[in-house]
């Protein structure tokens, strides 16, 4: 029994330093060593261990090319193992700092169980071996577009991660660099209404009418499409500094498509530095479409760094941005349309400005989005143009670049100081802005904002910038889809008059005779007044001479109102610019009833609008000159054409309308001009 037992031990002692040599194989080739046997840590060297490393790798890489369901990946594991594989072709750096680094980014992460990366990216970042740390090659991969952002990171950090929960739908989840998709690089997308079936073109047309852009062909692009960095090389090479202030982006729709919206969130958050991104504030105007309901609440709850605010009521663009600006968490404030998408390496530039100067507004370039391909037309720095506007109707107007401004800049990546800025998309610092009084919070709904703000910026210490280096595309739509409430008041002149009454002193009677003195109920400015005196604002005419000498300013103006007949009730109306002025029953509204008689004796309507005889049509008259622009307003009340020697006459019978006759004393080629007078 004794011998019996002597033999088994010594078969035991011969069997087990073969289990330990087997046991020890499995461990090399399937799990870390460093696991089972802490001595061996310090022990990893030699071509072995690097073929173990690449061996690991490979697996992954299998596991990654055949799993599709990427939130059963182990995410743990995966990271071990680049632990290892760090050790492995860096077999001298800290592995304790290592994996105090790692655990600590677990911790924080405890909750998150579903990778939202596609899978290419973390292909490429299982076989990124240049790092010698998972933090850089964290970062390397926000670089190169595949980051997620936690809820609730602080501004300054780099690597986040999206709360858990599938941001982007299947059909979404793309990799950069894959450009097959229509609309890619900005591309048209070129489809006919004929070729669609009959549910198609039933989507089509409503598209068009909701919006007033194809969305049918909108929603055919990806929600992340990529975009060309065209940038002249000056920018790209443009150094930024450190300490730039973060930003709120603030976005405010009524009845917006899911595409366009969602496809500028997208385009802020992929080409934002996280560190500069504080926050995407969407303020919703009182939508009633079911998409931005529950479904746009569950959506934007999975994406970082956004804010839903719903208003309870309808309140217009200027209140509703008053609203994003007053939760804005950020340093600074940048607003941007609801159907935007930027480029890359749009922000810093913009926000480099302000870091620069605080009492800066900077714009970027608005490159044109095609309401009808959604294709991208590229507009080149030298070809950018500068705000503007028509002191007799205060629009918003694109002017070419000034020469003196061309002068003042030294290169194509320098900003072009602005008159105004179109108001759709813009930044500013937040203490400026509210100094300034932000909007006037009695402008309804939407138009004369962006005068508002253009004119107290330069007048109160600011400074309006074209910024070249910051590109932000934009579609520009015929018509606004948009029905305000009803109401019997003028919306768009009322804010122009409060914006006058405020801002121009004296040169506010151009802009009041256009509309024939018929300012109506503005409401009360005194409040914006008193902004205006407190903050020390300069002049108006400081303004014009300053900033925008290039101003048309009809100062030569010897009679002014609507040209009327006295034979007939009618009025000299250009019928909005086309060609061909005619008679029309008197709406004593102005516009295309409005005429100025210069001390040249030329009949105007306009910069470059006037009222003279056709060579071609002899008696006709046209609302654009092709002939002698130049009349005699006699004392008779006559107007006579001197080229031709004949007098402005009312044709009788039939359709009312304009002739060139014989001059005669008859109440048919007599004509006054009459302006209402201006409330006191």
């Amino acid at each position: 029994m004794r011998l019996r037992f002597i033999k088994l031990i010594f078969k035991l002692g011969l069997l087990l330093p073969l289990i330990w040599f087997i046991y020890l194989a499995l461990a090399l080739i399937f799990g870390d060593p460093s696991d089972l046997f802490p001595k061996f840590k310090n022990d990893l060297h030699g071509e072995n261990n690097l073929h173990i490393g690449k061996k690991i790798k490979e697996k992954n890489l299998i596991n990654l090319k055949n799993n599709n369901d990427l939130q059963e990946l182990d995410f743990k594991k995966l990271k071990e193992q680049e632990q290892f594989v760090a050790r492995v072709e860096n077999p001298n750096k800290d592995i304790e700092e290592n994996e105090h680094e790692i655990h600590k980014e677990e911790h924080k992460n405890n909750d998150l169980k579903d990778l939202i990366q596609p899978a290419d990216i973390l292909l490429n970042k299982v076989k990124d071996t240049e790092n010698d740390n998972i933090e850089k090659a964290r970062e390397k991969l926000i670089k190169d577009g595949g980051g997620v952002v936690r809820e609730n990171d602080k501004v300054e950090e780099v690597v986040e991660v999206f709360k858990q929960g599938d941001l982007i739908p299947e059909d979404e989840k793309k990799s950069p660099g894959d450009l097959s998709g229509p609309g890619e690089m900005g591309k048209a997308v070129v489809m006919k209404r004929d070729d669609l079936t009959e549910t198609e073109k039933l989507l089509w047309d409503e598209g068009w009418k909701r919006n007033s852009f194809n969305q049918f062909i909108s929603d055919k692009i990806s929600l992340r499409r990529t975009l060309n960095d065209t940038r002249i090389q000056e920018c790209k090479d443009k150094q930024y500094p450190q300490n730039l202030p973060d930003t709120s982006v603030i976005i405010v729709f009524h009845n917006e498509a899911w595409s366009t919206l969602l496809r500028g969130v997208h385009s802020v958050i992929d080409r934002s530095p996280p560190s500069l991104l504080r926050e995407i504030i969407l303020v919703d105007d009182f939508s009633d479409m079911d998409h931005l309901k529950k479904p746009l609440e569950k959506y934007v709850a999975q994406l970082p760094k956004v804010r839903l605010i719903r208003a309870s009521k309808r309140e217009g663009l200027t209140r509703a941005r008053i609203i994003g600006f007053e939760a804005a968490k950020a340093q600074t404030l940048t607003f941007l349309d609801a159907h935007c998408e930027c480029f890359p390496g749009w922000l810093e530039p913009l926000l480099s400005e302000i870091a620069y100067n605080r009492f800066t507004v900077p714009i970027p370039v608005l490159q044109v989005i095609s309401e009808f391909s959604f294709a991208l037309t590229w507009r080149k720095q030298r070809s950018s143009m500068i705000g503007g506007f028509q002191m007799d109707t205060l629009n918003f107007d694109w002017a070419s670049i000034p020469q003196r401004e061309l002068d003042r800049r030294r290169s194509e990546a320098d900003p072009i100081r602005s008159p105004t800025m179109p108001g759709g998309l813009f930044s500013i610092d937040k203490e400026y802005f509210r100094k300034i009084g932000a909007y006037d919070p009695g402008l309804d709904y939407w138009g004369g904002e962006n005068m508002e703000l253009s004119f107290k910026v330069w007048m109160c210490n600011g400074t309006i910038e074209v910024v070249t280096c910051s590109n932000v595309g934009h579609v520009f739509r015929s018509r606004n889809p948009i029905r305000w409430i009803s109401t019997k008041t003028n919306v768009g002149k009322r804010n122009s008059v409060r914006v006058a009454e405020v801002w121009m002193d004296e040169y506010k009677k151009y802009f009041y005779e256009r509309i024939n003195n018929d300012v109506g109920d503005y409401g009360d400015v005194s409040e914006r007044k008193k902004l205006r005196k407190d903050l020390n604002c300069k002049s108006f005419d400081w303004y014009v001479k300053n900033v925008y000498p290039e101003l048309y300013v009809p100062r030569d103006a010897v009679k002014t109102g609507e040209l009327v007949n006295e034979g007939m009730p009618r009025c000299v109306d250009s019928m909005g610019d086309k060609r061909q002025a005619a008679l029309y029953p008197c709406h004593h509204q102005g516009n295309n009833q409005f005429w100025q008689l210069t001390e040249r004796g030329q009949i105007r309507q306009k910069e470059r609008v006037y009222l003279c005889s056709d060579n071609k049509q002899g008696v006709r008259i046209s609302a654009r000159c092709t002939g002698n622009p130049e009349w005699v307003y006699q004392d008779n009340l006559t107007l006579m054409n001197p080229a031709s020697g004949l007098c402005l006459r009312a044709k009788i019978g039939g359709n009312p309308d304009l002739l060139l006759t014989k001059c005669e004393e008859n109440k048919w080629q007599r004509w006054r001009f009459l302006l209402k007078e201006l409330p006191s």
